[in-house]
């Protein structure tokens, strides 16, 4: 995936793309189409594009509840929350921001397991 190789404008088009035939295809109400736009918040915030990424992300994350697995939505919740947190403007944000990572940890180590590699490489 061009994501993975940090080629972030390359990959953009690709998620627009992705996304326009999903919701032709199968719908907003998808699971498919909130896996996307998971994805697509991944690569801007990789991108460092915090400010984009977290509407993004919210919307994600608000379609993927009810659809699909727990796992997957706590890693949303914990990569909006990191998008939040990079966007935080004063104390409060920072601490609600930091509140959503605590609890995403949380309840990744509850899902998954403390010494799971996933709730562990949130945790650094």
């Amino acid at each position: 995936m061009l994501s993975d190789l940090r080629r972030f404008e390359e990959a953009r088009p690709f998620f627009s793309e992705a996304l326009r035939i999903i919701t032709q295809t199968f719908g907003e109400e998808h699971e498919a189409y909130a896996r996307a736009l998971y994805f697509q918040g991944l690569a801007l915030r990789d991108e460092g594009k915090d400010e984009e990424a977290v509407p993004v992300l919210r919307k994600a994350v608000e379609k993927l509840k009810g659809k699909a697995s727990a796992d997957k939505v706590v890693d949303a919740e914990f990569h909006l929350a990191r998008a939040l947190l990079g966007t935080a403007r004063d104390e409060s944000a920072r601490a609600s921001a930091s509140q959503g990572l605590d609890a995403a940890i949380a309840k990744s180590a509850e899902l998954r397991g403390a010494e799971h590699p996933e709730t562990r490489k949130m945790r650094m």
